[in-house]
C-alpha cells in the first residue's frame, strides 16, 4: 500500500467509528473531534483529486473531464473550510481546547440583572 492509501484508510476508520459512536449516541456530530475529522478527510481528498487530475495523465480523460471532477475537489474544501471550520472555532471559542466543567458563578458572570 502507499501512504496515501493508509492515510485515507485511516481516515475513513475514524469517520465509521465515530459514526458508530453517533448510533450508539455517544457522541454528537457537533462534537469537535468528529468535526476535526471531516475537515482532514475533505482537504485530504481535495489534494488527492488535485494531485491526480492534474499532475497524473490518464489517457481515457480530456482536460474538460479534468476540470469537472476538479470541481468535486473544489466542493469538498469548500464545504470544509467555510461550513465545518466556522463549526469548530466557534466551539473552541466557546469552550477552549478542552472541555472544562464551569463553576455556577462563571457561568453568571456575564448575565446582566
Amino acid at each position: 500500500m502507499k501512504k496515501y492509501h493508509i492515510l485515507f484508510l485511516l481516515l475513513k476508520v475514524a469517520i465509521l467509528v465515530q459514526y458508530g459512536l453517533i448510533l450508539l449516541n455517544k457522541q454528537t456530530m457537533n462534537s469537535r473531534t468528529y468535526i476535526l475529522t471531516e475537515i482532514l478527510f475533505k482537504s485530504a481528498l481535495f489534494v488527492f483529486i488535485e494531485i491526480m487530475m492534474f499532475h497524473v495523465y490518464v489517457d481515457s480523460l480530456s482536460l474538460e473531464d479534468r476540470i469537472i471532477i476538479s470541481f468535486a475537489g473544489g466542493l469538498l474544501f469548500f464545504d470544509a473550510w467555510f461550513n465545518d471550520f466556522p463549526k469548530l472555532r466557534e466551539q473552541i471559542r466557546e469552550h477552549g481546547l478542552t472541555p472544562t466543567t464551569h463553576s455556577s458563578s462563571s457561568d453568571t458572570e456575564g448575565v446582566q440583572k
